[in-house]
């Protein structure tokens, strides 16, 4: 991790992803968005015996829902079990054993519950793992790399069938903030060259994650895809993996409740579908999963660059292109939004002509969309999004 990318990221955990900001950015929370039954609807939830798994379980057993726990360990899932039957006093709670590290087994679990089940509302891909040393499965593969990347990516596609079947079908998948400090990098998945640091592997692979929920909304467009960052939060996972992290910054960490907040807002709102599948959510809201000065886009693998960042400037990335919101404030009305890069195909610089704003609304905001395909940058190139 480059210096810059671990002070921005610290920079943009502090403010945005603490137990501070969460109940700041609560107060915008729209409450009827949750005042809804999910009775008869069905969720699947790996990683359901703790942490924000479990939470996202209680929360949902409390609407009426039926919950599939998935998890590894027996004992501690049915304990969990039992606490979430006598919170919601549902019992349509049910326990299944799966080692999402295996994804042989990953495959059959999909495939039998499909044969059991006729529906499938609501699939939560919230479990996970960070290993101190690299270790490979039954199957030869890296073992947290195949419970975060391949067990998601297998079981999501085994279930797309049931889950196409049953109303209102949504898929997500619960990433983190680590992420930002990993460009997509897909040349080393089996973690085998060069020295293993398990965080930042588990920090490439929620990566992948997020990539991954952009290309299956883009295959499967009945299905409601997104992937989401729960903030820092206090579990056990955490504890265990992150020891130093966690202890110096214990009182300011999120409770599994509050990082659970938008997986359930996700899975049962009204509100969360009017957005385009495939979207990255922090806090309720569509967020760029990059840090500023280095926007991908997954679609044609440009990358957009803002250096300096411009005053004002908010790049939301859509599928082929960045929606860009711009705000004219003090600068003036007239101030055009430019795009800059290489033609394609060439090493020439070209600049388009200025994106003037017809008009501002009153609080002098505009938008634009700029498809990817404008330019595409060689190597080292990047489109530059800037007030000019």
């Amino acid at each position: 991790m480059s210096l810059y990318r671990n002070s921005a990221w610290f920079l943009k955990g502090v403010t945005e992803f603490t137990r501070s900001a969460f109940l700041s950015a609560s107060k915008r929370f729209v409450e009827k968005d949750l005042e809804v039954s999910m009775a008869g609807r069905s969720f699947m939830i790996t990683g359901a015996n703790s942490g924000i798994g479990k939470a996202t379980a209680m929360a949902i057993a409390k609407k009426g829902g039926i919950i599939h726990m998935v998890c590894r360990n027996k004992d501690k899932a049915e304990e969990a079990r039992a606490d979430i039957v006598k919170e919601s006093g549902n019992k349509e709670v049910y326990v299944h054993i799966l080692d999402l590290s295996e994804t042989k087994k990953v495959w059959e679990f999909a495939e039998a519950f499909k044969r059991k089940y006729k529906a499938l509302n609501v699939l939560i891909n919230n479990a996970g793992s960070i290993m101190s040393q690299r270790d490979v499965n039954v199957e030869g593969l890296e073992k947290s790399f195949a419970t975060n990347v391949m067990a998601i990516y297998i079981l999501t596609k085994s279930l797309i069938p049931l889950l196409e079947k049953s109303a209102d079908p949504r898929v997500i998948t619960v990433s983190s903030g680590g992420m930002l400090v990993q460009k997509l990098r897909t040349g080393n998945l089996q973690s085998d060259r060069g020295r293993y640091d398990g965080t930042m592997v588990y920090a490439q692979h929620k990566r992948q994650q997020v990539v991954m929920t952009e290309q299956l909304a883009k295959t499967h467009t009945n299905i409601h895809f997104s992937v989401m960052h729960p903030g820092w939060v206090d579990t056990p996972a955490v504890a265990n993996a992150m020891p130093d992290f966690h202890s110096s910054m214990k009182d300011s960490l999120r409770t599994p409740e509050q990082g659970a907040d938008t997986v359930v807002w996700l899975a049962i709102s009204e509100a969360a579908i009017t957005n385009p599948s495939g979207r990255f959510y922090q806090g309720k809201n569509t967020k760029i999963p990059y840090l500023l000065g280095d926007l991908e886009c997954a679609a044609f693998g440009a990358r957009y660059y803002q250096r300096p960042p411009a005053t004002g400037l908010d790049p939301q990335l859509l599928p082929g292109g960045a929606e860009v919101n711009v705000s004219a404030g003090g600068l003036g009305q007239d101030v055009p939004v430019a795009l800059r890069g290489r033609e394609p195909g060439t090493s020439t610089p070209s600049t388009p002509p200025p994106l003037t704003p017809a008009a501002y609304t009153d609080r002098g905001r505009a938008q634009y969309f700029i498809p990817c395909s404008t330019f595409a940058p060689g190597e080292g190139e990047g489109i530059n999004l800037g007030l000019f």
